[in-house]
């Protein structure tokens, strides 16, 4: 992803953005009172060794996402959280096409899959928990059953991966250079663990 067409392409982005004080963020780490001791060439190599590990806040996440992010891990991330409405009304159109209209409702299981889904997690129990289900109620001949398992599944399973994406993208692009980096540092979204010491470190 750190080539010099994202890199200028982010910088343009953010160009023009204010920051929650609604000033210019700084350029350098020198700028950053927590920082200020060193270079970002050193700020690099302690996240390679782990010395520091970034992860997000709980600030305007997505809205940074829209802003920064080149167009194509905009049109990944647009594919990603629509795949359970495609799956959604593949499914209920193979439901109505046998007469069966029930399966009108699986298209409001996206929408209240991705509410429920900052709560529950997909791991190999809720996998298996599924695939029982799903083979359970197909053996029993109940396809709206299985059908609203599946899509509620997918739709829960895509809206994570959405939220992993979204994450992964902005923590690469904020180390694409200095710049970047200290925008989004200031801005209160990414921030620093010092995991020798546990310590929290974050733009106050």
């Amino acid at each position: 992803m750190k080539t010099q067409e994202t890199i200028d392409i982010v910088e343009q982005q953010i160009k023009n953005l204010k920051v929650h004080r609604n000033i210019d963020a700084p350029t350098t780490l020198k700028e950053l009172d927590e920082l200020n001791h060193l270079s970002f060439e050193n700020l690099l190599d302690k996240l390679k060794s782990g010395h520091f590990q970034p992860f997000l806040g709980i600030g305007d996440i997505y809205d940074k996402f829209n802003y920064m992010a080149p167009k194509e891990q905009k049109s990944i991330a647009r594919l990603i959280i629509n795949m359970p409405n495609i799956i959604a009304i593949a499914s209920a159109t193979f439901g109505v096409w046998n007469g069966n209209y029930l399966f009108l409702l699986l298209l409001i299981i996206p929408y209240a899959s991705n509410f429920i889904s900052a709560f529950i997690k997909i791991n190999t129990l809720s996998t298996i928990i599924t695939v029982g289900l799903i083979g359970y109620f197909i053996y029993t001949d109940n396809y709206f059953a299985w059908n609203l398992i599946l899509v509620a599944y997918l739709s829960i399973f895509f809206a994570n991966y959405y939220r992993k994406y979204v994450n992964n993208t902005l923590i690469k692009l904020s180390f694409c250079n200095e710049k970047v980096f200290c925008f989004m540092y200031y801005s209160r979204v990414l921030r620093l663990v010092n995991t020798q010491t546990n310590e929290i470190i974050f733009s106050k």
